[in-house]
């Protein structure tokens, strides 16, 4: 405390300070006391005056020659600010007084003077700047410091939780926090020169519009340790007197409660005063940083008393993210929980903390922005790559999905990332990209060679069962019976050569069907164009026409059907014996050049035959569904697993 504050004798009126002021001018006449500017502050860091005679060390006879007085700018809760112009330097400079319902008070004198010493000594960026500390005409305390432009932190918070865009395009978060940062960095210069500052909510902070931030009103600043820090004999706490209020929302009390309810630590709405550190303020720094991300305030009670009741006993942090779905990263919203835990101990321990914390995120958030934007810039690229793949650069396709890929490792909830590699994914590409058409080869000769195993071992049922049908039914010719049996077992040879031993191209297909046509040409030269050879030319039909491309269908369709249609429309021209005749009577009759039909042995053979010509399209056509379902299902499901993998916008 200022020694001869607590002293009833000290006068304490205007006039008892100004005849004070003229007796200590004489006694500095007679070296009483040394005047200003004569001796330098002790080593100690103490002033060799008392309260009195140190008050009346700064009259300024010259006052109104220097200053000349403009706007009012603000009032609190013990001073009021006013603008005033300097013109020994030529600036405007913020005159900071006393209320006149202050003026009389010893504890008001005492703070008002720790405020501009407190911060006139702490030289930093964030702290404004005190030029001047004296006595105006009247005989009134002031301190001059420098005129801060901008906006008041509380201003942005309320228009920003009244949804105004303006502010909200201004005020990013990242701007908030970046400023959030530059206060605690102040914060941890303060407590490192042994102050605390008590009062640290929105209203106290100064955002310029060029980026400056100050932390204002050091009126209820604490020194907790004189170790490097201002030099003040003021190192005890004032006396208290009861409440000074200003007509804000969120008020400064000076009673028996010092700090801002709402924003002051628990300890503070205690009464507590001793053994208070740079945690303090912590609280304060949390209870500010949960209303920048939250746009309200930690503790909205209606009133001060249900803003302490509500501090001491602990905030909800997530209430306001319930309550109006704030999107906060979770890390900050641990932060807030950490700064403002209603024990000391388990707080962050320090300002410096808090701020290398923020600071983690906002790189953290940087980086962030800088993988939206290259995000951004790969699905531009894939959406040109998809509309070139479009016009049929199959390589396009494929460079589309792996930029799309790119953005989704950047970003992987990027929206427009997900829906057009959605879209990539589900569209058959024409033509499909080389590697896939590679791949598409692979299966496709994969069944061709399939398809090969199946059709040799057909031909070698042919080869067995031909032979046995010379058994079965009386031979008109047979050396004709010897030929057809080689061309049987030829086209067995072929199949098994091809499957076995080339491979499986287009080409050797175009053979097999060229060398089953002819067969099938012999087999209508032999028994007709209506019995037998139909189904057997259909059988073969259903059995090559899956692993065929609409061109090789027609291929397919064309010879097989010429090799019905030739023989029947040679014999009509009598190139070669007609097999089928039709009787006047309406009935038919088939003479074959090679078989001479026996009732017995034709009916087991037309039985056999017909009853293979059922069972064997049936097993084909089930077999080729059954596979085309299994592949649809196949393709169904790993279009469902792919969707998975998309994040879920």
């Amino acid at each position: 405390m200022l020694r001869g504050m607590s002293d009833p004798n000290v006068p304490t009126t205007t006039q008892d300070t100004e005849a004070l002021a003229a007796t200590l001018a004489s006694d500095a006449r007679t070296g009483a006391f040394a005047r200003p500017g004569s001796a330098p502050v002790h080593a100690s860091g103490e002033l060799p005056l008392e309260l009195p005679a140190f008050v009346a060390m700064l009259g300024n006879p010259a006052f109104e020659e220097r200053y000349a007085a403009a706007d009012l700018l603000g009032r609190g809760g013990m001073g009021e600010v006013r603008l005033y112009l300097d013109r020994r330097i030529g600036r405007d400079v913020a005159h900071k007084s006393l209320r006149k319902d202050v003026r009389k008070s010893q504890i008001g004198l005492e703070r008002f003077v720790r405020e501009a010493r407190v911060q006139g000594q702490l030289e930093h960026p964030a702290v404004v700047p005190v030029y001047d500390l004296g006595l105006d005409p009247s005989g009134q305390v002031f301190f001059t410091m420098k005129r801060v432009r901008g906006t008041s932190l509380d201003t942005v918070l309320d228009a920003l939780a009244q949804g105004d865009d303006e502010t909200r395009a201004r005020y990013t978060r990242r701007r908030l926090l970046t400023a959030f940062v530059q206060v605690c960095r102040a914060m941890d210069f303060a407590h490192s020169r042994g102050v605390l500052h008590r009062d640290l909510k929105p209203g106290n902070v100064m955002l310029g519009d060029y980026g400056e931030v100050h932390v204002l009103d050091w009126g209820l600043a604490k020194i907790v340790s004189r170790k490097e820090g201002p030099h003040l004999d003021l190192a005890e706490e004032p006396e208290r007197e009861g409440d000074s209020r200003d007509s804000s929302a969120t008020p400064t009390l000076a009673g028996s409660v010092l700090g801002t309810p709402g924003y002051m630590s628990p300890e503070q709405a205690r009464g507590e005063t001793d053994g208070l550190d740079g945690r303090t303020d912590v609280y304060s720094l949390g209870a500010i940083l949960f209303e920048m991300l939250f746009r309200e305030p930690l503790h909205p009670g209606p009133g001060t008393p249900a803003r302490i009741a509500s501090t001491l006993a602990g905030p909800e942090m997530r209430r306001a993210h319930r309550a109006h779905g704030a999107e906060v990263p979770p890390e900050l919203e641990v932060l807030c929980e950490k700064a403002c835990a209603l024990d000391p101990d388990y707080r962050i321990p320090s300002a410096r903390a808090l701020a290398d914390a923020v600071e983690r995120f906002l790189d953290g958030e940087r980086d962030e922005e800088r993988r939206k934007a290259l995000a951004i810039e790969h699905v531009q690229k894939a959406k040109t790559l998809a509309a070139r793949a479009d016009r049929g650069e199959t390589d396009a396709h494929t460079e589309a999905l792996r930029e799309l890929g790119r953005a989704l490792v950047l970003d992987p909830s990027h929206g427009p990332a997900l829906t057009a590699l959605e879209s990539l994914l589900t569209r058959v590409p024409d033509p499909p990209p080389p590697e896939a058409a590679r791949e598409i080869e692979v299966a496709e000769t994969s069944q061709r060679r399939a398809m090969l195993r199946t059709t040799t071992m057909r031909h070698a049922f042919w080869a067995l069962v031909a032979p046995l049908m010379y058994f079965t039914l009386p031979l008109r010719d047979g050396t004709l019976g010897v030929g057809i049996l080689a061309v049987v077992l030829s086209l067995f040879a072929l199949t098994l050569y091809v499957w076995r031993a080339q491979p499986a191209s287009r080409l050797w297909w175009h053979v097999l069907v060229g060398a089953t046509a002819l067969t099938i040409g012999i087999l209508t030269t032999l028994f007709g164009p209506f019995v037998f050879v139909p189904s057997l030319a259909a059988t073969y039909t259903i059995f090559y026409a899956p692993q065929t491309t609409v061109r090789e269908r027609n291929f397919l369709h064309g010879v097989l059907a010429l090799a019905v249609l030739l023989p029947a429309l040679l014999a009509e021209l009598g190139v070669v014996p007609r097999v089928a005749d039709f009787l006047p009577d309406g009935s038919m009759v088939v003479r074959s050049p090679l078989f001479a039909f026996e009732p017995r042995g034709t009916l087991a053979l037309l039985l056999a035959s017909n009853l293979l010509l059922v069972v064997v399209p049936g097993t084909l056509g089930g077999r080729f569904f059954e596979r085309l379902r299994h592949l649809e299902a196949r393709a169904i499901v790993q279009s469902f697993s792919l969707r998975q993998l998309l994040p879920k916008r």
